[in-house]
């Protein structure tokens, strides 16, 4: 073995969207969530007390997340100094924000049930905007968001909103879809840029492998 991966999912708490997804010589292991103490933990101490504890440091090759996911790779990376990036779907500051997101920031949108409404929303309303078009991911969308925990949700939008990012030496990958809705293409590089939409990392997951096998000299045998 080379080494772990540690997969960390994005708000909806939910590790399917990496099922199928396997490293050569690696051992991928998703990290498992909890609820916040309350809806002001800050994310650092989310992490130093469910998730860190959780790795094995010295065996640590690769953090990746996505989405919100990958907001929190970022901030365990600052404990795992040897472990690389790879940062799916994601910003890595409020830098990246777009216009929609900075409104939102700026009307504190994140303190509405924003999870509670995201719940009800209709089926077509998901997969436009999370940019789904195979069958089988539509199906697994509409699961993830069923089965969304809204007090942990609420508090994982307002942690967002809130992190202002972190300044990490780690080596990163970033990759975003072109026709990403919930995170639009940031004009940071660098930057992979992938045909899909948010829910790339189930819809462009041969893709996504391929690049993070580059990034790692992964050799295929």
């Amino acid at each position: 073995m080379k080494g772990i991966v540690y997969l960390v999912s994005g708000l909806g708490a939910d590790s399917s969207v990496f099922e199928g997804f396997t490293l050569q010589g690696y051992v991928c292991k998703c990290l498992e969530w909890s609820a916040p103490l309350h809806h002001q933990e800050t994310l650092e101490s989310y992490c130093q007390r469910v998730l860190l504890p959780q790795l094995d440091c010295s065996k640590a090759s690769i953090l990746l997340g996505v989405s919100f996911g990958a907001v929190i790779a970022q901030q365990l990376s600052q404990h795992v100094p040897q472990a690389k990036l790879v940062l799916v779907s994601t910003i890595r500051g409020k830098q990246d924000w777009d216009w929609k997101l900075q409104l939102a920031g700026l009307l504190r949108l994140y303190a509405l049930p924003l999870a509670f409404w995201l719940k009800h929303l209709p089926p077509s309303v998901l997969v436009y905007f999370f940019g789904v078009q195979q069958k089988q991911h539509k199906i697994l969308l509409r699961s993830i968001i069923r089965d969304t925990d809204i007090f942990f949700a609420n508090w994982a939008i307002r942690a967002f909103f809130k992190w202002k990012g972190i300044t990490t030496q780690a080596q990163v990958l970033r990759i975003h879809g072109n026709r990403d809705k919930i995170i639009p293409l940031p004009k940071a590089s660098p930057l992979l840029i992938i045909e899909g939409g948010h829910f790339l990392i189930a819809e462009q997951q041969a893709q996504v492998l391929r690049a993070v096998e580059q990034f790692m000299n992964i050799e295929k045998r």
